[in-house]
């Protein structure tokens, strides 16, 4: 017997992997061939689901096994057929059913009968035929109310009536022909040699997305193939590719929760990427490749090169991610994506003993992790960045995560509390999937305590049962991350009330590297205003009206004490738009003369000062930015 396949094992039970280190691909792949060769029950078809994204290799997943059968030890002939579903669906007889049964019947009879199908020898052996019924999403799709039913997302007003199917004839046919009457009586059977009848579904989409009477009454079991492992896109990307071992697992470690499909356009988007690459970047790439041809089997564990690849990977799914293919805006649409450009610590202007901070405490602990466990140091997998609203804690979150090369999630707080029992629980449970699939990845929530706030109200009393359940799950998936060594996560929870999170929360292991970010000081709004006065404004002024230039960054500066960097950011905004704003009315934007009222406007010309309509402008935009 092979595969691990018994002839007295029930389908049912076998859903999934019972381990997470084995691959729902392989594990497809393996009940698949072993139904084929050793399914007991001639007369009683069997009936497997593949689900999962579309472009994620279901088709090939039994292509693959069909070839593992037909390869086997076995004197069984093993046949595939694909009925035409459109062609059988579309006739119809008087009593409202299909030609469906008539078309799987005639198509298994052609397949047994076919001469091509007898190898010599296989006269006297006996036949096992795959029938694949592909794009079923189009016909057992649960409709919206009965999808939510199943999640348990429904009103109870709506539980009489909301759950009809899309497809009740299809159905129907479908259950007729799997469930209901014989396809073939025994001495049908017997001429044809048939042993076993395999009916395959394929659907694009969730196993929650299938219709409850599909679910219930058509599989004997069904099989969730999830996005590839990194080990299964690692291997990808060594077989469709050239690059290097270096560069096809810096691929495959960040493009994790990516179809094949996508994996592939990923591919189109590198070549682009390394196009594109300064000559300094070539010089990696090339130096890589001459270490790789001295010793394929070796990684090069040069720092540079590593963080060049990780660089170039990066770039490619992030062009993959806005690009306009199906796959990528599938990919948009996962947990917790965000389309991010990447944020380095000199992007962030001011704050920097919070960026030395988390550099020493986080980012270089990670960068050497191999030397920390080396002495069973576990580097925090948790930060908390708490401080007033519009200080910069989303960048610095932004800012981690292109220092590490990791993938961004973003843990959208709508997204995540729901009303339904039990519907926050699993939304959260997502992301931590998302960000595992990812992985290295930096999950990032803003409003911390919105969602995770403490478990007693003031007086000692209980809170709602909501907010205790989710904390529970919380603070469950933040251990279960700590404790995962094949992938790695950093969380990063951003608040202004850092009193009002639950204790447990804080505690080690968890969220337990506390950094606080404070209002900008002088040098920060300084390092601000000059980005803007010298860079963006530059062409506002004369080349020879330095004083009015400084004169200007004097003025903000003095004016916004006590000001965030959201709201210094908005008066600068403010102050601006007024003189686009003006000078528009009389001039075209972007032409010479746009640009020489700006200047007229800016500087009084007699004194080489600040004009009096831009110390007015000033003043207005600091009482608007101003804190109520």
């Amino acid at each position: 017997m092979q595969h691990g396949i018994s002839t007295e094992f029930a389908l049912t039970s076998l859903t999934k992997p019972q381990s997470s280190h084995i691959s729902s691909f392989l594990f497809a792949e393996e009940l698949l061939c072993g139904v084929l060769l050793h399914w007991p029950h001639c007369s009683q078809p069997a009936s497997l689901l593949l689900c999962g994204p579309s472009g994620n290799g279901k088709s090939h997943v039994v292509c693959r096994a069909l070839q593992r059968a037909r390869g086997a030890t076995s004197r069984r002939r093993v046949l595939a057929v694909t009925p035409q579903l459109a062609l059988s669906l579309s006739r119809r007889h008087v009593d409202g059913s299909t030609a469906l049964r008539e078309f799987v019947r005639h198509s298994i009879r052609g397949a047994v009968a076919c001469p091509v199908s007898h190898h010599s020898g296989d006269e006297d052996g006996d036949a096992a035929v795959i029938v694949v019924l592909d794009h079923m999403e189009l016909f057992i799709t649960a409709s919206d109310n009965a999808a939510g039913w199943i999640r348990g997302d429904r009103s109870s007003s709506e539980q009489s009536h909301s759950t009809a199917p899309h497809h009740p004839v299809v159905l129907a046919e479908l259950y007729d022909i799997i469930r209901g009457r014989e396809l073939f009586d025994k001495d049908e059977l017997r001429l044809m040699h048939l042993n076993t009848v395999l009916f395959v579904t394929l659907f694009s989409g969730a196993w929650e997305d299938i219709d409850p009477f599909a679910r219930a009454k058509l599989f004997d079991a069904y099989v969730p193939l999830e996005t590839p492992l990194e080990e299964e896109r690692f291997a990808f990307f060594r077989t469709h590719t050239k690059y290097p071992l270096l560069w096809c697992r810096a691929i495959a470690a960040r493009s994790g929760g990516i179809p094949y499909r996508g994996l592939k356009e990923i591919v189109e988007h590198m070549e682009d990427v390394m196009h594109n690459a300064t000559p300094a970047e070539h010089y990696n790439q090339m130096s890589v490749r001459k270490d790789e041809a001295v010793d394929d089997a070796a990684h090069n564990s040069d720092s540079e090169t590593e963080a060049v690849a990780a660089i170039f990977s990066l770039r490619a799914v992030r062009a993959f991610g806005t690009s306009g293919s199906i796959a990528a805006q599938e990919y948009r649409q996962s947990a917790g994506y965000v389309d991010v450009q990447e944020t380095r610590w000199q992007d962030i202007a001011g704050l920097e003993s919070v960026k030395e901070t988390l550099h020493r405490l986080v980012l270089r602990p990670l960068h050497s992790s191999k030397l920390h466990r080396r002495f069973g140091i576990r580097p925090s997998t948790g930060v908390l960045l708490y401080g007033p609203p519009g200080t910069g804690k989303t960048m610095l979150a932004r800012a981690m995560a292109t220092e590490l090369n990791a993938s961004f999630i973003y843990i959208d707080l709508p997204q995540l509390i729901q009303a339904e029992v039990g519907q926050s629980e699993r939304r959260l449970r997502g992301f931590f999937d998302a960000a595992r699939e990812r992985s290295p990845s930096v999950m990032f929530i803003d409003e911390l305590q919105a969602a995770f706030g403490t478990r007693r109200a003031p007086q000692g009393c209980l809170g709602s049962t909501h907010d205790m359940r989710l904390v529970t799950q919380f603070l469950h998936l933040l251990d279960k991350a700590q404790e995962d060594e094949e992938h790695f996560t950093l969380f990063v929870g951003a608040t202004n009330v850092k009193e009002m999170l639950d204790e447990a929360v804080l505690r080690a292991g968890r969220l337990d590297t506390l950094v606080e970010v404070t209002l900008p000081d002088e040098t920060a709004r300084r390092s601000m205003v000059q980005r803007a006065v010298y860079g963006e404004w530059a062409a506002w002024f004369p080349a020879n009206e330095v004083a009015s230039q400084q004169a200007l960054v004097c003025a903000f500066i003095k004016g916004t004490v006590g000001f965030s960097g959201a709201e210094l950011r908005h008066a600068m905004n403010v102050f601006s738009l007024q003189f686009i704003r003006l000078a528009s009315t009389t001039t075209r934007s972007g032409s010479a003369e746009f640009f020489q009222k700006l200047q007229d406007m800016m500087i009084q010309k007699e004194t080489h000062s600040l004009s009096t309509y831009a110390q007015d402008a000033l003043t207005r935009a600091l009482t608007r930015a101003a804190r109520p």
